[in-house]
């Protein structure tokens, strides 16, 4: 399918200076998206696909080309002009999610639309909607920490569409999830390019990337075209009236559905004709229970026991099985790849934040402006770096709305990296002690194997979001290649007794 072109980059590159070495991130890239295009951009870890996606959404600047939007140049914009084009036409969905932990799933989905002006019961009204068509009408009123990965991801996707933005942005949307709420969110993005919505998508897996109309991949800053599936038909029949399917799978125009109760109508929220299936409830992945694994063993090698017994009675004899026969559980941890020491910067004020000083991958120093935040009164405070270090994660953008103590940025020290362990329960810390070698697999590195020794085992268990008791290690690496960035994910492979 041909589409008009909407998005265009012209000679961009992207460059930056880490002490004395310059990192070209992307090089000399010509690319144009058009108008309802779903585009998969794809390559290793460390190509540019974020940045390309940072540079599209008006998070970071070129050194050099130019971006434009429907022939307009994006660089000639003022912040205010770029803060209000990303507030109305883009939508963006991060990998880890980036929702505000003291909110609602539902206030987290009405913060663009109050940032946008949308009266209160106008944006509860679209939240509300939103979260049904995600499949999250019974979790409304949860926060983040009482949500699964794969919910979370749905709020955040609900959030995305907000304001109804023409451009969906998403920057490996399924890194952290699971295989069930993987297909959940990949249905949903299939759906919201068959409403006529423009999706750039970075993603590192190629299940998730053959999904797309346009495979684009990215090696070394350069970007090649690959071929892709052909696009999915219009399941509107191209009408312009949006519509959302009821449970009992009988259509109604979305503007015409109401509140909860009798609330006003709610106004259009999709370019083209919307249709947001009813997504049946999947079961929730159930959490690893190492318990009944090992009751399963026990009562496994009891059943083998009585029957080499059983078959001594009848005069066969059997010699029993030698122990080294015995097949042990491999012990591999899940863990994420953590600067050797970390400090999380936050604001001291609620309001809207209207400047951003730095990107990923800054380097600060102590005191340097990270941020300015307007409070509701109009006074404006800025946030500082604690001390010097690279800016590691930057959850907010220019236009977003935070609360007094949200989390702005991270500053770390990457020149040494370190694991940090999510997943080790009671029955594997039990063998696992500082000092004790490690191999260490990278998951976006196919083949990048490291060793490494642990430094600390915690000793009393911390609960994961998802309600599970762990024992969190802390893993130095002998080595940190300059492919490995803050925030990847890896498995940890300790030595079996």
């Amino acid at each position: 399918m041909k589409h008009e072109p909407m998005l265009e980059l012209r000679h961009v590159s992207r460059c930056y200076d880490a002490g004395e070495t310059r990192v070209v991130a992307l090089n000399d890239v010509t690319l144009t998206i058009g108008a309802a295009e779903f585009v998969a951009i794809a390559g290793p870890s460390g190509s540019g696909k974020s940045t390309l996606l940072q540079i599209v959404g008006l998070l970071d600047r070129p050194t050099e080309g130019t971006v434009s939007l429907d022939g307009r140049d994006l660089g000639a914009l003022s912040d205010a002009e770029q803060t209000r084009l990303r507030l109305e036409t883009l939508g963006f969905v991060f990998q880890r999610f980036h929702l505000l932990n003291d909110l609602t799933a539902i206030e987290n989905v009405e913060l663009p639309m109050e940032a946008a002006g949308v009266p209160p019961a106008e944006r509860h009204a679209q939240a509300s909607v939103l979260l049904r068509a995600v499949g999250l009408g019974d979790r409304m009123e949860f926060r983040p920490s009482r949500l699964s990965g794969g919910q979370r991801q749905r709020v955040a996707i609900a959030r995305a569409l907000a304001n109804n933005p023409r451009i969906i942005l998403a920057d490996e949307p399924t890194g952290e999830l699971h295989s069930e709420d993987k297909a959940r969110v990949i249905d949903l993005f299939r759906q919201f390019h068959a409403e006529g919505r423009a999706i750039v998508m970075v993603t590192h897996d190629k299940e998730v990337a053959a999904v797309a109309e346009r495979q684009i991949e990215i090696r070394d800053g350069h970007v090649t075209d690959l071929a892709g599936p052909p696009a999915p038909p219009r399941v509107d029949g191209g009408r312009r009236r949006p519509i959302i399917l009821l449970p009992d799978g009988s259509p109604c125009p979305l503007d015409a559905i109401g509140t909860e109760e009798t609330g006003p109508p709610i106004r259009s929220m999709a370019p083209s004709g919307q249709v947001l299936a009813p997504i049946q409830p999947v079961r929730r992945r159930r959490s690893r229970r190492w318990p009944s694994l090992a009751l399963a063993a026990i009562l496994l090698l009891a059943a083998v026991a009585g029957g080499y017994a059983l078959m001594g009675g009848l005069g066969a004899a059997q010699p029993s099985p030698p122990t080294d026969q015995v097949p042990t559980v491999k012990r591999v941890g899940r863990g994420e790849i953590r600067p050797d020491s970390e400090a999380i910067v936050r604001s001291l004020v609620g309001g809207v934040v209207t400047r951003l000083s730095v990107d990923i991958g800054t380097t600060v120093v102590e005191n340097q402006e990270i941020a300015r935040v307007r409070a509701p009164d109009g006074t404006i405070s800025v946030v500082t770096a604690p001390w010097t270090g690279t800016i590691t994660n930057l959850p907010v953008h220019n236009g977003d709305s935070v609360t007094a103590g949200a989390i702005i940025a991270a500053v770390g020290d990457v020149s040494r990296l370190r694991v940090e362990t999510d997943d080790v329960d009671e029955f594997m810390v039990a063998s696992i002690h500082p000092g004790q070698a490690v191999t260490v697999t990278v998951d976006a590195i196919e083949g990048r194997e490291l060793r490494g020794r642990v430094r600390t085992v915690a000793l009393r268990s911390q609960e994961t979001e998802e309600g599970d008791d762990h024992y969190p290690v802390v893993v130095d690496l002998d080595w940190s290649p300059p492919d490995l960035r803050p925030g990847m994910t890896v498995r940890v492979h300790f030595p079996e007794e």
